[in-house]
């Protein structure tokens, strides 16, 4: 099971008023005390979706699965607009918070 939020149009009103840091705060309560009031707990972040055009709050939620991602040490599961261009949009949407030297994950962008 995943946690986190799909698409904007369908939590739109849940995430307007957010900020990326309260969103990755709910994440990872979820992931490390269970939820929707129980104790079972996700076993990854996701599936975050992207629209056809990354959305304003779908952004948001990718930056807070790189920052849940780098706390809990989860997988992020990323659903991308199928036909879609924007798979290096949503790769590089913050790069210092999932690519880390830490995790061991190293991106080259080539021009």
């Amino acid at each position: 099971m995943g946690g986190g939020y799909y698409l904007e149009k369908s939590s739109s009103s849940l995430l307007s008023s957010k900020t990326t840091s309260q969103i990755a705060e709910e994440m990872i309560k979820e992931i490390k005390k269970g939820t929707n009031g129980t104790d079972i707990l996700p076993g990854m972040t996701g599936e975050i979706g992207t629209s056809k055009d990354i959305a304003e709050n779908e952004e948001k939620v990718l930056r807070a699965a790189a920052s849940t991602q780098l706390e809990t040490g989860l997988t992020t599961v990323v659903h991308p607009y199928p036909w879609g261009t924007t798979g290096m949009q949503i790769l590089v949407a913050n790069p210092e918070r999932v690519l880390t030297e830490e995790n061991q994950y190293y991106l080259e962008v080539r021009k």
